[in-house]
């Protein structure tokens, strides 16, 4: 009979990525923007990269609860920074987009985060990032039981702060969030539906 070998080197990695995890939460919550509720950012962030998405696809894209995504969506439109819109692809299915609220508040949380993120930017380099968010998607793919994907990295939001260049070989973590397009801000009063 063979004998298993232990993943020592695995368990090491995973304590590893839970300690940073914990960590940045606790740098994060320290200097949020107060005015945004935890995880949204995130939320923020997706909708300016990639533009107005359904709750199932932003569940997707971060490997959440629809109703996770959906409790956080209630507060972003509570607060003015997101809208739910008329999805044609899909009547009960609404798309949730970005005001210019939410717009603002993505640029002070990310200015923020620059601020604490700079001195590890500028002693990366994107090779290294590459890789570990290559190990980090591969290992998720295979917890979740689907194929391994090719790596194919989202555009990230932009925001302009004052910090020090770094040589070109480094990833730059101050970005520029482009602004939502022109849309009226509407008030909407009636109750998103929970789409589960």
């Amino acid at each position: 009979m063979a004998a298993h070998r232990h993943p020592d080197g695995l368990e090491v990695l995973l304590c590893g990525i839970a300690a940073l995890a914990n960590r940045l939460k606790k740098q994060d919550r320290t200097a949020r923007d107060r005015k945004l509720p935890p995880g949204g950012k995130v939320i923020l962030g997706t909708l300016a990269a990639l533009g107005p998405q359904t709750v199932p696809q932003l569940a997707r894209l971060h490997a959440t609860s629809r109703q996770n995504i959906q409790m956080l969506v209630n507060k972003l439109v509570a607060t003015r920074c997101v809208r739910l819109t008329d999805n044609p692809a899909h009547k009960r299915s609404r798309l949730v987009a970005l005001m210019g609220a939410g717009h603002a508040r993505l640029q002070s949380a990310m200015q923020h985060e620059a601020r604490y993120l700079a001195p590890l930017a500028a002693r990366i380099t994107a090779e290294e990032i590459i890789a570990t968010h290559d190990i980090i998607a591969r290992m998720r793919a295979l917890l979740e039981g689907r194929p391994v994907p090719e790596i194919k990295l989202l555009p990230a939001p932009r925001v302009r702060i004052a910090v020090p260049r770094r040589p070109a070989t480094r990833v730059a973590l101050v970005q520029e969030v482009p602004p939502p397009p022109a849309t009226p801000e509407v008030e909407d009063n009636s109750l998103p539906f929970n789409l589960l």
